[in-house]
């Protein structure tokens, strides 16, 4: 009975995991806005701004 209920528990951790998994947004689902002129920008375009800088802060 106790390996029973083990395996249950685990069961039930798995399934959460897997649904809280596929709760999150992808990359897909992101739009990067420009603060300079508040427009779409693709993540290659962003990359190409960010080029001669060190760190960047992302909020």
């Amino acid at each position: 009975m106790k390996r029973f209920l083990k395996f249950l528990c685990m069961c039930l951790i798995m399934s959460m995991a897997e649904s809280a998994h596929a709760a999150l947004p992808t990359v897909k689902d992101t739009v990067i806005i420009s603060a300079a002129d508040r427009k779409a920008v693709t993540l290659a375009e962003m990359a190409e701004n960010f080029v001669d800088y060190d760190v960047v802060f992302f909020f």
